[in-house]
């Protein structure tokens, strides 16, 4: 939980300094990657509510090193 807040600490700094693009990194500002990374955030517990443990595809992951 310390991690979670420090993150939102940081996001919060970020809304401080304003609205910042960089063409050559994103097409978009730095407000739209933060109002996507809170609704990810406020969609986590919808989805894991929503999820079925017994679907779980492991194929494809990268585990152990392996693909």
């Amino acid at each position: 939980m310390k991690k979670l807040q420090q993150q939102l600490t940081e996001l919060q700094k970020f809304i401080e300094l304003g609205d910042k693009q960089n063409k050559t990194i994103s097409k978009v500002g730095s407000y739209w990657h933060i109002d996507h990374t809170l609704r990810v955030f406020n969609g986590i517990p919808q989805a894991l509510k929503n999820s079925n443990p017994q679907n779980l595809n492991l194929n494809g992951l990268f585990l152990n090193g392996q693909s």
